[in-house]
């Protein structure tokens, strides 16, 4: 599907943030809120998951920050180096890519790793691309505009009170859901189609691709180690969110980028590079997983 949105781009150039935005906007809280409507987890697995991606999320914050202030990178580089290193394809290409290596069974719980991955985005990373740039109060408003937000609040609400979501709704909802992979990974194809790495920045975006696609999962697999004991982290439990943490960076960074003025040749670079070098880390992490 990747190379059928990169072939199509490069043949029809079709609107990339139209077909982008209806995946994020629509599509994707759709597949966040029937799959977590329709999920059988226990609620320890789904909090191990979750606990796996903060703790790595807050180990790239400050390895990130601290390398941003090494390299003296400007506000809008910084930014952009964070975003490069801390936003996985957990959703597009994580969520089908587990799916092919492990099985149905893990697609609730990637679906989990990719809500946690959805909500830290609509609220870090917004703030991350606007700090500097708007006020507080214009960077909250950017965040309650996100609908992911209220999609898994949704989805919540019917979870914690056992009440059943109406049949025309859920009926509506899965079946938009289920468009949500092809169209996303079709939309990364157009991305990729358009990206071209900036070659006179290459040290930086290498060092953001070691830390997406080589540190990140380290961290990962010692998050689950150390938490194993806790949420008893074990099979696919713990084999999905190290996954999740191990993929390319995200293509909304991009958008994200782009519509905030934080260095979107950066964090295109870094999105192009990862994704095509994904093809080995997956593979050798895979291999050690299955």
């Amino acid at each position: 599907m990747i190379g059928a949105g990169f072939t199509a781009q490069r043949i029809l150039k079709l609107n990339i943030a139209t077909i982008a935005r209806i995946g994020l906007y629509i599509l994707s809280p759709c597949l966040a809120f029937s799959s977590l409507t329709h999920s059988n987890l226990s609620g320890g697995n789904a909090a191990g998951a979750v606990s796996v991606i903060l703790t790595v999320t807050a180990i790239l914050i400050v390895v990130g920050t601290l390398t941003g202030k090494y390299l003296k990178l400007e506000a809008g580089q910084s930014s952009a180096f964070l975003l490069g290193i801390l936003f996985t394809n957990a959703g597009n290409y994580g969520v089908p890519l587990m799916d092919l290596a492990f099985g149905r069974d893990s697609r609730d719980l990637a679906i989990v790793c990719f809500v946690t991955q959805q909500v830290l985005f609509n609220t870090l990373a917004v703030w991350l691309a606007t700090r500097g740039k708007m006020t507080w109060k214009q960077g909250l408003r950017q965040l309650f505009k996100m609908p992911l937000t209220y999609a898994v609040s949704a989805a919540v609400f019917f979870m914690l009170t056992g009440l059943s979501v109406p049949g025309p709704v859920d009926t509506s909802v899965s079946l938009l859901g289920e468009a949500a992979l092809p169209v996303i990974l079709l939309s990364l194809g157009l991305q990729l189609a358009e990206t071209r790495p900036v070659l006179a920045d290459m040290p930086r975006i290498g060092l953001g691709v070691v830390y997406r696609l080589v540190l990140s999962p380290v961290l990962a697999l010692l998050a689950v180690w150390l938490l194993a004991p806790v949420f008893g982290l074990h099979g696919l439990a713990a084999k999905v969110p190290i996954v999740a943490m191990s993929m390319p960076t995200a293509v909304t960074v991009v958008l994200l980028s782009i519509e905030f003025g934080a260095d979107s040749k950066f964090t295109a670079s870094v999105v192009f590079v990862s994704t095509l070098l994904s093809a080995l880390s997956l593979t050798i992490i895979l291999t050690l997983l299955i």
